[in-house]
């Protein structure tokens, strides 16, 4: 096709171009923005492809299906943005343009090494997310220059080894998304000197050693902490409590043991309503621009969120050896939808004024040694859709409500002196005789 016009900007997002790739673009040649992202192309990209205009600012690719290798890149000097994630790229990271300030090769199939990001130089860098590739070995030390960077995404890959120290020379770094990759070592103090951060997302790693009290005192923004499925061990230090922004604790599956610190009123983001409020139209912000996918155990799976996070706010201690009781002051969290405490080694009463939870959704307290009765408090949570209290010590009658009773019976099973509907056991009655004792009974 012979093209008889010479566009400045090429805006097709979401236009069906499908499948083959656009032959009209070989005759473009002066355009400096490209953007036909999701345009359902299916297409291997042909070679005359790269052979990109000099003028070319940003170019955005992303959300289609296409296929091959992305050739050296480094000679496009006034690229500022590439977007070509959500294809079916193969082979190594490019050489990429010096003066690159935001990239995002992420959901691909990049294998390799991640070297050849050193070849960017320029000092406006400030976003990076090649999450979700097959790219593997240690970081390149090559990251001092990055002084910009805001968002470093690396999730869902097989990278390994210890964070390197030019890490801790990231002032301005908003976003550190680490999860699902075989990095191992101690956290490393050097992130101290990222006191801007908002999200610290570690999951599912070989991470180990404490949980130092400087996650709380000098990161005091964070509002995603996530160090899941790593082996840190030890105390939670009580000055986690100084967060008080913080929507998404997650500690699941790590050998933390000891006691709850008895602070979590101070999660005030968690506390206050109108704090909470607040701080969604930043947070809102935040996750459209920084965050890529934080997978959470959600009523009882794993799973994974982006564009609703900003909606979730969650505790998740469990798969620990934490004892003692649970703190009273858990209640106070009026803002929380999740809590799971399961599979530790409490032994108290389940908090008396739990109803003060009253957006909670997902509550999952079991396999602890929890006893004494259910608190009639929990019958006025009225948004409960997951609820899991077995394997305790729990006893007498299950209060009665709506939301309570519409549970499956085994929410409550192995707590042997427990009764009441949904249970099969029936509660016995208070012995008065006649009629009334068997009324209560059926009651």
């Amino acid at each position: 096709m012979n093209s008889s016009f010479s566009l400045d900007a090429i805006r097709l997002k979401s236009c069906k171009l499908e499948p083959d790739f656009p032959e009209w673009l070989r005759n473009q040649n002066n355009y400096s923005n490209l953007d036909i992202s999701g345009a359902g192309i299916s297409d291997g990209v042909p070679n005359w492809f790269w052979d990109l205009p000099p003028n070319l600012l940003n170019i955005d690719i992303s959300n289609n299906q296409m296929k091959g290798l992305v050739p050296d890149l480094s000679s496009a000097v006034s690229l500022f943005i590439i977007n070509s994630s959500s294809n079916c790229f193969t082979g190594q990271i490019p050489r990429l343009p010096s003066g690159l300030t935001a990239l995002d090769l992420s959901k691909n199939l990049f294998s390799g090494p991640m070297s050849l990001i050193c070849a960017i130089t320029g000092p406006l860098f400030w976003y990076v997310d090649v999450s979700s590739n097959q790219l593997s070995g240690g970081l390149p030390g090559c990251w001092e220059p990055f002084h910009s960077i805001q968002m470093i995404n690396l999730a869902n890959n097989p990278l390994s080894g210890e964070l390197p120290r030019s890490f801790g020379n990231f002032f301005n770094l908003k976003a550190l998304q680490l999860s699902n990759n075989n990095f191992s070592g101690e956290l490393p103090e050097f992130l101290k000197n990222c006191p801007h951060l908002i999200i610290i997302d570690l999951g599912g790693n070989r991470f180990t050693g404490k949980i130092q009290p400087w996650l709380g005192s000098h990161i005091p923004n964070l509002m995603i902490l996530s160090i899941r499925s790593n082996k840190f061990y030890g105390d939670i230090p009580r000055d986690i409590c100084l967060l008080n922004s913080l929507r998404v604790l997650d500690f699941y599956q790590n050998d933390l043991s000891g006691k709850l610190p008895p602070c979590f009123d101070n999660f005030t983001a968690l506390v206050q309503r109108d704090y909470s409020m607040k701080e969604t139209a930043g947070f809102a912000f935040y996750s459209a621009i920084y965050l890529g996918i934080v997978l959470v155990q959600w009523k009882g799976q794993e799973r994974g969120y982006q564009r609703r996070l900003r909606l979730l706010k969650m505790i998740d201690f469990s798969c620990y050896k934490i004892s003692g009781k649970i703190p009273q002051e858990i209640a106070s969290l009026a803002e929380l939808v999740s809590l799971n405490l399961s599979r530790n080694d409490f032994t108290s009463k389940i908090v008396e004024n739990i109803d003060q939870m009253k957006i909670l959704e997902s509550l999952d307290l079991s396999r602890n040694r929890l006893f004494g009765e259910i608190p009639s408090a929990m019958a006025g949570l009225n948004f409960l859709g997951m609820l899991d209290l077995s394997n305790n010590n729990l006893s007498g009658k299950i209060p009665k409500s709506t939301q309570l009773q519409s549970f499956n019976a085994s929410v409550y099973s192995r707590n042997a002196q427990l009764c009441g509907v949904p249970l099969p056991d029936k509660c016995p009655g208070k012995e008065q005789g006649g009629k009334k004792g068997i009324q209560e009974e059926d009651d």
